[in-house]
């Protein structure tokens, strides 16, 4: 269907609209394509009609697409929408105002195209289509006791196979037993607190301005070295503690004074915040060594001196027989 409107006879020769849809019979909720073709003489200043969401009853389902094309004396226009209808029966698009205005009159004329009557109709085929029918009730099936019975004996068989399996390859099959080997450190105490000394002296840990971790380190290897030689658990004793233990030792006194030195020195840098300089901490270093060196060979003697009298009085006592 075609709409053909045109305006007074003032106008009728410089501005037309036309307004046509490709159908006029759509199924609810079908597009229909909807165009406004205006021709206007070059000089006439147009105001488009802008619809956004709805045009009449009808809803825009895409945006206009406004194609102009020139000719020698006119200008033709064609602006493009998609619409659509959600409800039965015929209604009509309707009439669209058109505004323009012509050279040297400021005056603001309008045209209006005519209405277009489409006719929604349903997507189903007939009357009866479209009745909607109850929900059918749920379809009962007799229960098989028969069909139970075999799919309970298949599952028994099916554990029966699968245990039989298991007991064959699997349960009598031999454990293999780790062997775990320990290793038993041979290294005497002193042997340990040598070795952690040198590891110290590779770290360069005062060298890097670290000093807690060096006193706490050099503390340490003095711990475990006591710990192994009195086998007592040094490693939560404080350094009075420590200090005693090897007092017990009946070591030379200024072996005792230089430790006790030390360890009240370490004190303060581990929890007093003291920073001792670089010779300082060299200094503590070698003396720690020598007292562990002072105190191996104290034992070593004191051992040898215990053995040499062990040997005397046996010797005393095979003359006497």
């Amino acid at each position: 269907m075609i709409a053909f409107c045109t305006i007074s006879s003032v106008f009728s020769q410089d501005l037309k609209v036309n307004a046509f849809v490709d159908k006029n019979e759509i199924k609810i909720g079908e597009p229909i394509d909807f165009t406004l073709e205006i021709t206007a003489k070059n000089n006439i200043e147009i105001d488009f009609p802008e619809f956004k969401k709805v045009i009449g009853k009808f809803d825009v389902v895409e945006p206009a697409k406004v194609i102009s094309q020139e000719n020698q004396d006119d200008v033709i226009t064609t602006v493009k929408y998609r619409l659509t209808r959600f409800e039965l029966g015929e209604e009509k698009i309707p009439p669209i105002n058109v505004d323009f205005r012509i050279p040297s009159d400021t005056t603001v004329n309008s045209i209006q195209s005519s209405a277009i009557a489409i006719n929604v109709v349903s997507v189903l085929n007939s009357e009866q289509d479209r009745k909607i029918a109850d929900i059918e009730s749920p379809v009962e099936y007799p229960f098989d006791w028969v069909q139970l019975g075999i799919w309970i004996l298949f599952g028994l068989v099916l554990i029966g196979v699968v245990y039989w399996i298991w007991k064959k390859f699997f349960a009598n099959k031999p454990k293999k037993e780790k062997e775990i080997e320990e290793i038993k450190d041979t290294r005497s105490p002193w042997q340990k607190a040598m070795e952690s000394l040198q590891k110290m002296k590779r770290d360069e840990l005062a060298q890097k301005g670290d000093f807690k971790v060096f006193y706490t380190e050099l503390t340490d290897v003095f711990r475990n070295y006591l710990g192994g030689i009195t086998t007592v658990g040094t490693l939560e004793m404080t350094s009075s503690e420590l200090l005693e233990l090897t007092e017990k030792l009946k070591v030379q006194m200024q072996i005792s004074q230089k430790l006790h030195q030390f360890l009240m020195f370490s004190d303060l840098v581990k929890f007093a915040k003291e920073i001792p300089t670089l010779t300082q901490a060299e200094t503590h270093y070698e003396e720690m060594t020598e007292i562990i060196n002072s105190i191996e060979q104290f034992l070593v003697e004191r051992e040898r001196a215990r053995k040499e009298i062990e040997q005397s009085n046996s010797q005393t006592k095979e003359k006497s027989f």
